[in-house]
């Protein structure tokens, strides 16, 4: 005699009992193993992910936002239709933040096309004087207090499974990164150099003029890519300097001087700045990298560069608009 199983409906004029055949039970069983088993083989792939740059807070990593500037890839996902992805999951498109449901087929379906990374990844938090290794537990859809019209209102994030002990200064792709510390040292804690005529000359061989427009400060770094930073802010400005530069940070070693960034005056629309905030080493490699934050027509951004044998190398970070008009930083 064939096995059946019992099922019991309950409605409002009462309880109905019914039997299924054995065999729908265990084809019913066996779907169920084969989702799990793809579910767990999607999730346990090994990820080869990119160099990358990423911002977030003490909570995730913020992979894509609608003022993200467009055609600059943060390397990790392509924006998706956020809407769908967050009904898929069951949400609410109108709440702060969804978690999306990836255990589902629609969703993780999603998720492969457009993300590289999975949850258990691991990425590097990297903070003032500490470093540690973050593992993605989840993806969420967040809305996005401004936005542009043509922009979707939501942002796209991993969720990490440990909360940071601070707001990290970035993220990255480990691959042989490690957690400790990372020699950070904030700008107020470096000695300061004296400008000399050695700076002077090489300055002026970069067609800096009319140093006495600037506040000129000597920073000592004293490491192997470079012996001094030095930054000018320009201290007056009038009509005629419409275009100059307001606000320049060099790199020097030896003879060698290397602009770094610079930020020009803009009489219309706001000048720039730059405002260096310290230094550190990420990647244990012995030589100092930067991190500084500036502003351009009043939107803020932050850059980071990497130290070389010779000077930096700028890293490739998500570049953000503060208003729809706003110019890339």
């Amino acid at each position: 005699m064939k096995a059946h199983f019992r099922f019991d409906i309950i409605t409002m004029a009462g309880v109905f009992l019914f039997t299924v055949p054995s065999s729908f039970a265990d084809e019913l069983d066996s779907l169920i193993k084969e989702e799990q088993k793809e579910e767990s083989a999607w999730a346990e792939e090994p990820a080869e992910l990119p160099e990358i740059t990423l911002f977030g807070d003490a909570q995730g990593v913020e992979v894509i936002s609608p003022m993200t500037v467009q055609g600059v890839s943060v390397g990790l996902c392509e924006p998706m239709e956020y809407d769908e992805i967050v009904e898929m999951s069951r949400g609410d498109k109108d709440e702060k933040e969804t978690v999306l449901n990836w255990h589902l087929p629609r969703v993780r379906e999603v998720l492969e096309r457009s993300c590289l990374v999975r949850p258990g990844d691991t990425l590097l938090a990297v903070g003032k004087g500490w470093q540690k290794l973050a593992v993605i537990r989840d993806f969420a859809v967040r809305k996005e207090g401004q936005r542009c019209q043509d922009k979707a209102p939501y942002a796209l994030w991993l969720n990490i499974k440990e909360r940071l002990p601070e707001e990290p200064i970035f993220f990255t792709a480990p691959p042989d990164l490690k957690e400790g510390a990372n020699m950070f040292k904030s700008v107020d804690d470096l000695p300061r150099g004296t400008l000399g005529r050695e700076h002077k000359k090489l300055l002026e061989e970069e067609e800096v003029t009319f140093l006495d427009d600037y506040k000129i400060t000597v920073y000592a770094v004293d490491q192997p890519n470079c012996q001094e930073l030095i930054e000018l802010k320009r201290q007056n400005v009038g009509p005629e300097d419409d275009g100059l530069p307001n606000a320049l940070l060099y790199g020097k070693k030896g003879e060698h001087m290397e602009l770094i960034l610079s930020e020009p005056v803009d009489i219309k629309k706001g000048s720039g700045h730059i405002e260096l905030e310290g230094l550190l080493d990420f990647n244990g490699d012995g030589r100092v990298d930067l991190w500084m934050r500036g502003d351009r027509e009043g939107c803020v951004y932050q850059k980071l560069f990497r130290g070389e044998e010779e000077g930096f190398t700028p890293l490739s970070t998500p570049e953000k608009r503060c208003r729809c008009d706003s110019p890339n930083p």
